[in-house]
């Protein structure tokens, strides 16, 4: 993907374990037989994701952190989050620079769900 085509997240600090996932509205997620199909609207791209990506890309739901998507995934695959955690930061950098998940630092999310709260 050429820089001039990547959607900037409002957060422009490196993923850690607190940063928080917001699937990108911009996104749509096409269910298919053996991967899915994510595509974005605003960079006209297409990805292929495995299944195990799209259980991932669903954890993103703006409340749960990094390190809980990691735990979550860890008991499902019944793996060390050593084996694990290269993987998923890799994986989630990629959703993040290809405009399919932005990222929130954990003030910003917390901020974000306040004013929902209120608002409802």
């Amino acid at each position: 993907m050429s820089t001039s085509q990547q959607v900037s997240s409002p957060y422009a600090g490196e993923l850690s374990p607190e940063t928080v996932l917001v699937q990108a509205p911009q996104c749509i997620v096409r269910r298919q037989e053996t991967q899915d199909l994510f595509y974005n609207v605003h960079t006209d791209e297409m990805h292929l994701v495995p299944k195990a990506g799209t259980y991932i890309y669903a954890l993103c739901d703006g409340v749960t952190t990094i390190a809980q998507i990691e735990d979550a995934f860890c008991r499902v695959i019944q793996e060390d989050r050593s084996t694990v955690k290269g993987r998923l930061f890799q994986f989630l950098e990629q959703m993040v620079a290809r405009g399919l998940l932005i990222a929130e630092c954990p003030s910003a999310a917390t901020e974000r769900l306040t004013m929902q709260t209120k608002a409802e």
